[in-house]
């Protein structure tokens, strides 16, 4: 089972000036900083869809149970997870924290590979900022591609095929760096979309800094 069809792509990159304040905010609310971008992403994607429910499909540990928690290996696997953004009272401090306590209770189910089409699937990577042995990791944006001269990328008339309806990645690329790439089919979320996504999600991650009771929604988003 998979989504097909033509769609776009688009990133937000996250410098020391917008994530070190957030990062303050975050500690002071006692939510990782991981996870508060994760819970600004899917207020983003609840306003841009007017929707009250957002679901996502993310990596996880397997460690849901007692037998589980005793063994070892790198253990991985899908998971699904939703949140919920109520039109009239739901905040950007609100669905953070909502977010941060599923996450920390492990409240997600078993992925339904039946509905993989219409997931959203999330990938996360985090950077692992301390120096091992003299060598330190970097992400894959400081080397991808490597140098080239007199280039100039330019994107061309046709849509590419995509893999998912809605993905997305958020990966740590610097002690005070992330990025935020995001793809969506066409058909479901035409260009307008994204704006409005890219849009809000400059404007609650703004809110969560400075006026964090502010609602998710805007008054227009109300049905």
């Amino acid at each position: 089972f998979k989504y097909y069809g033509r769609g776009y792509g688009h990133g937000l990159a996250l410098e020391p000036g917008i994530v070190a304040p957030m990062m303050c905010a975050a500690a002071k609310y006692h939510v990782p900083f991981d996870v508060t971008l994760l819970a600004l992403f899917m207020c983003a994607v609840g306003r841009a869809d007017q929707t009250e429910l957002v679901e996502l499909t993310l990596y996880v540990p397997m460690r849901d149970g007692v037998a589980e928690a005793s063994m070892l290996g790198l253990f991985a696997d899908w998971r699904d997870l939703s949140l919920r953004i109520d039109f009239d009272f739901g905040t950007v401090l609100g669905s953070v924290l909502q977010l941060s306590h599923a996450i920390q209770h492990r409240r997600w189910t078993v992925f339904n590979a039946l509905r993989k089409p219409e997931r959203t699937i999330v990938n996360m990577q985090i950077l692992e900022v301390e120096p091992r042995s003299g060598f330190k990791q970097l992400g894959e944006h400081a080397f991808w591609g490597g140098d080239r001269f007199r280039s100039r990328p330019s994107r061309g008339n046709s849509m590419d095929l995509v893999k998912q309806a809605i993905s997305a990645q958020i990966e740590q690329v610097g002690d005070l760096t992330w990025w935020i790439g995001i793809s969506v089919g066409a058909d479901l979320r035409p260009p307008s979309w994204m704006q409005s996504f890219v849009n809000g999600f400059k404007e609650l991650s703004h809110a969560f800094v400075a006026d964090p009771l502010s609602k998710v929604h805007l008054p227009c988003d109300v049905q």
